[in-house]
């Protein structure tokens, strides 16, 4: 959590806007959780960043426990957690939205909740 704790109060428009993304699908992911009857919630992310943060705060702070989620953390390099992802290991990445909306057109199994990209 240290690693988190020395990111920079300046947030440039980018990073707000990446943030905002994160929320979206971390809320998407709170919505599945709830109807999956507070069961355990593995998320993978590709490293310890500012988009990220909101994960590791929610755990830490608590929230997921007073909605009855149990989340779990790792921390995994996107190709893994894709795979990751397709094997029912994990529940939620936030990894390449291009390479997830990518394998989702090819059949596999996997709903992408929100990518950014300029082109598929």
């Amino acid at each position: 959590m240290k690693a988190f704790k020395t990111m920079h109060r300046k947030i440039s428009r980018a990073n707000r806007k990446q943030l905002g993304q994160v929320i979206i699908v971390f809320v998407a992911t709170l919505i599945r959780a709830t109807y999956v009857s507070a069961a355990e919630v593995t998320i993978a992310l590709p490293a310890k960043s500012f988009q990220q943060i909101i994960f590791p705060l929610a755990l830490e702070r608590g929230y997921m426990k007073e909605e009855g989620i149990d989340i779990k953390i790792t921390f995994m390099e996107p190709t893994p957690s894709i795979q990751a992802l397709v094997a029912d290991s994990i529940q939620l990445t936030a990894a390449g939205g291009s390479a997830l909306v990518a394998i989702a057109r090819g059949g596999i199994p996997v709903k992408v909740v929100f990518a950014v990209n300029d082109r598929v």
